[in-house]
């Protein structure tokens, strides 16, 4: 194992394998272990975002997530080129960015404040650490397993004698579409007609779908806070850039 991660390090510095303090596919919780005080930091897969990348840090005596935004570059047909960025600069690699932070102690994002300097080093391949990441919760896997034994027998149990025997147990959802009421839609709100959906169909095809999602997260998020009116109708700069909630 240590000659395979030696082998790893070796690799270009423009290569995200290359550097100790990218751990892969990492979940969130035990990246949170491994930080211990302020400065400390990772980089990780996204759990939820195939691709993209979650910083992980420790600022203010709490861990800290947040997702690096690519952005894909389109300038002529048959060529793109990924840039990476937090709030302001981007550059053209992860690596390049995470230096300009460390080397400038610049704040990762202006409302957290937060800045990284101790970098967390993986101490075996990614091979290793993907193969452990894959390994399903035993534990989570066995009560599931007991819960649709006895749905499956008939028995009939109560929630309290779930939640006391295995912790808390959702058997049903709890949403409900006849109550279920949003900011985001109109009060006459009504399915859309065939030719509009397929306009619809070809602007996402021809418009990055990263910038399009950051674009609709603001504007529901402004509509939420009241700060607009009416989710349909565009206010924000098209040059503005909007963190991403970290998964």
């Amino acid at each position: 194992l240590k000659k395979e991660l030696e082998e790893e390090l070796k690799l270009s510095s423009e290569d995200l394998s290359s550097h100790a303090w990218y751990h892969g596919p990492l979940r969130r919780e035990a990246a949170e272990a491994l930080l211990e005080r302020n400065g400390d930091f990772l980089v990780r897969d996204s759990s939820s975002t195939p691709r993209d990348y979650v910083l992980t840090c420790f600022w203010m005596n709490m861990p800290m997530h947040f997702k690096i935004i690519r952005v894909v570059l389109r300038p002529k047909k048959g060529y793109s080129r990924e840039l990476f960025q937090f709030e302001e600069d981007r550059f053209d690699n992860i690596p390049a960015l995470i230096r300009l932070y460390v080397g400038g102690r610049r704040p990762i994002s202006q409302a957290s404040g937060a800045v990284i300097s101790h970098p967390i080093t993986r101490t075996l391949p990614l091979r290793v650490i993907r193969e452990q990441q894959a390994v399903p919760d035993s534990k989570g896997v066995e009560v599931s397993l007991q819960i649709w034994r006895m749905l499956d027998a008939g028995l009939h149990f109560s929630r309290r004698s779930l939640t006391a025997t295995y912790g808390l147990v959702e058997l049903e959802s709890c949403f409900q579409l006849d109550r279920f009421d949003s900011l985001l839609l109109p009060q006459n709100n009504r399915p859309l007609e065939p030719s509009v959906l397929l306009v619809l169909k070809e602007l996402f095809n021809r418009s990055n779908a990263n910038a399009t999602a950051l674009h609709m997260l603001s504007v529901d998020c402004q509509v939420a806070l009241g700060t607009r009116t009416h989710p349909f109708v565009p206010n924000i700069s098209p040059n503005s850039t909007h963190q991403r909630v970290a998964c």
